[in-house]
C-alpha cells in the first residue's frame, strides 16, 4: 500500500505490513549510501529465553551485527558505557531498573541510539508515556515476523508503531499533552508489585522498611493517581499498563 509523498522529484512509499504502520515515506534507496550499516544491538529483558529467541531471529536478518544482552536497566547502562550500540530493544517491566527509569537516561547519554520498546502490554497510559518521551518504535512481543521491517524503518529515520499506538498520535498534537497516569516513582512501582503479589500492608511495610500507616497512605495515593477505586481495580490497571513484573 502506498502513501502520497511530496512532489519534489523523490520517489518513496510508505509500507503497511500486517497492521504495523510506518509513519514516514520509505526513502531507503536514497538513504542507503548515506546511512552507516546497522552494526550492533542491545537487547534488554529479564527473560533469557526471550533474549535468546529474539537474537536468533535478528541474526538471520543482520548477520554481521554484534549482539549484547542485559537483564535490567543497570546492566544496560553498564554495557552501553563500554560499547555504545545502534539500536536498543528495551523491555518495560524489569527488576532493579525498569524501562521507565532507564529510557530517559539512554536518550540523554546516547542521543543517536535508536530505542524500540518491547512490550506485551497495549495499555494507553504506557504507550502514551513513551510516545511523549520520544521512543523510536513500539513492538509487541511475539510478532517477530515483522521485526526486520520495524528495525529497518527505525534505522532509516522513521518510527514504527502498531495501529493501536498510532491512534494515540493525535493526543500529542494538541496544546496540552495527555500525561496519562505515568510515570510513577520507583517506590510506587515497588509498592504495586507487592500489592500484585497479594502482600498485606503489614508485610509490605516490613519489605519496604516503612511504617504500616505510611504504606496505607501510599496505597490511597495510588488509587487517586490511577483513578481506581479499590485494590482489584488497581491490580487490573497495573497489569494492563505493564507496571507489575
Amino acid at each position: 500500500m502506498e502513501a502520497a509523498v511530496p512532489d519534489d522529484g523523490r520517489k518513496g512509499v510508505c509500507k503497511y505490513l500486517k497492521n504495523q504502520v510506518c509513519l514516514i515515506p520509505d526513502f531507503s534507496g536514497i538513504f542507503e549510501q548515506m546511512k552507516p550499516t546497522l552494526s550492533s544491538f542491545l537487547l534488554v529483558d529479564d527473560h533469557p529465553l526471550l533474549i535468546r529467541g529474539l537474537t536468533e531471529v535478528l541474526k538471520k536478518h543482520f548477520q554481521d551485527a554484534l549482539f549484547y544482552a542485559a537483564q535490567n536497566g543497570n546492566e544496560a547502562l553498564q554495557l552501553l558505557s563500554q560499547s555504545p550500540v545502534d539500536i536498543v530493544l528495551l523491555d518495560v517491566a524489569m527488576p532493579e531498573m525498569d524501562g521507565y527509569t532507564v529510557f530517559p537516561q539512554i536518550k540523554k547519554k546516547y542521543p543517536t541510539t535508536k530505542i524500540i520498546l518491547l512490550t506485551q502490554y497495549g495499555g494507553r497510559a504506557l504507550n502514551l508515556h513513551f510516545l511523549q518521551q520520544g521512543v523510536d518504535g513500539i513492538f509487541f512481543k511475539g510478532e517477530n515476523e515483522d521485526i526486520e521491517s520495524a528495525i529497518n524503518t527505525v534505522w532509516a529515520g522513521g518510527r514504527w508503531f502498531p495501529p493501536t499506538v498510532e491512534a494515540l498520535m493525535p493526543s500529542l498534537m494538541g496544546e496540552k499533552k495527555e500525561t496519562g497516569k505515568l510515570p510513577l516513582s520507583d517506590r510506587d512501582r515497588m509498592l504495586l508489585r507487592y500489592i500484585g503479589l497479594g502482600k498485606s500492608s503489614k508485610e509490605i511495610s516490613s519489605l519496604m522498611n516503612l511504617g504500616e500507616n505510611t504504606i496505607n497512605s501510599y496505597r490511597q495515593l495510588l488509587l487517586r493517581q490511577t483513578g481506581t477505586r479499590n485494590t482489584d481495580e488497581l491490580i487490573a490497571y497495573t497489569q494492563k499498563n505493564g507496571l507489575i513484573l
